[in-house]
């Protein structure tokens, strides 16, 4: 009975062969069994130890390839989600052609642009709609301006799901895609979602309360609508609890890791840029693709300042969330380390 589940019965119908020895019937048995041990272990991540015939699992688990000791509140979690408790079933946001970030195609100009939420995608789109159009984007309301299927672009940008299309198109392509520090982006994306401190951050208190619902729904605990928003440490906890239980790709497109997003068909190295959107000086080819001399970049007048007080806890689960992030855009994010340190109040840019 491996982590809790529900024993396999396995009921053989009558054989037709009575010569088909016990033996073989036995370790057809095992091996089914055995299966059945590995793909739910699996599941989970853990590493699997086998002691004189049983199976036991250690203390280690991995959170996208880097190994972190569980806690006692971590283990029972693993063991509710595996006993089902909670009904689980998630899209991802490739599965909704709106919230998708990738492919966004301006064939006009063989161009490919990306930014994750969080990561500047506002302003990069009110840039690539001035340079399109000639004018400022001057709508209010839905469809916001990330929504580029909409009638307000006019058609100038098609969305590409398709995978052998998107491949032609990544192979002569200029392609422009926008990161940003992960740790500060995750900070930034707790301000404005779930944060109880809407007063100072001005935080989205109209849908706070599902995003933090949707939170625990990932993490196999049930609603509470009592619980509306979650302190930094909170939240860096339930992340860490996604990741731990191996469901990060099914997080909130703001919460999701930037691998999984516009670089998860394509990693960085195929990009023919990648940036922040602080760096202007990096929108030199991007202005030259669009037809423009100058090199201004996006305007950051849409986000604001604030200090945020960082404990050591918080940035201990940041730092193990987003170490992938790290590994694979490190390149990219050498110009300027994490500002997130622990026991510290820090100003970051948090729009």
């Amino acid at each position: 009975k491996p982590l809790g589940s529900k024993w396999l019965i396995v009921e053989p119908k009558p054989l037709v062969n009575f010569s088909t020895s016990c033996t073989r019937i036995e370790a057809m048995l095992r091996s089914v069994a055995l299966l059945w041990t590995l793909s739910t272990i699996s599941s989970f991540g853990n590493s699997l130890a086998i002691t004189g015939g049983r199976s036991t699992l250690r203390e280690t688990t991995f959170i996208r390839g880097r190994a972190v000791v569980e806690d006692s509140v971590e283990a029972n979690l693993r063991q509710n989600v595996s006993e089902g408790e909670v009904h689980f079933d998630f899209p991802t946001i490739h599965d909704d052609p709106e919230k998708d970030p990738f492919m966004t195609y301006v064939q006009d100009k063989d161009l490919v642009v990306c930014a994750c939420a969080k990561c500047g995608s506002t302003s990069l789109y009110y840039y690539l709609y001035q340079h399109l159009f000639g004018h400022e984007w001057n709508y209010s309301g839905f469809p916001w301006v990330q929504v580029v299927t909409s009638d307000r672009w006019e058609g100038a940008i098609e969305k590409i799901a398709d995978l052998d299309r998107q491949t032609e198109i990544m192979d002569h392509a200029f392609s422009f895609g926008v990161i940003r520090d992960p740790m500060e982006r995750l900070v930034s994306a707790w301000k404005s979602k779930v944060s109880c401190d809407d007063w100072a951050f001005n935080t989205d208190v109209e849908d706070r309360t599902w995003f933090v619902q949707n939170l625990r729904k990932l993490q196999g605990m049930p609603e509470d609508l009592s619980i509306e928003c979650l302190s930094l440490e909170d939240f860096a906890e339930s992340i860490s609890n996604v990741h731990l239980l191996g469901r990060e790709r099914f997080l909130d497109r703001h919460f999701l890791p930037q691998d999984l997003g516009c670089f998860y068909r394509f990693g960085p190295e195929r990009w023919t840029k990648v940036v922040k959107i602080s760096e202007v000086e990096s929108f030199g080819a991007l202005e030259e693709r669009l037809g423009h001399a100058d090199v201004q970049g996006p305007s950051l007048s849409h986000s604001s300042e604030g200090q945020v007080e960082v404990s050591a806890k918080s940035a201990e689960l940041l730092r193990n969330i987003t170490a992938k992030e790290y590994e694979v855009f490190g390149e990219h994010l050498s110009a300027s380390a994490s500002a997130i340190v622990p026991d510290t109040k820090v100003l970051l840019r948090l729009g």
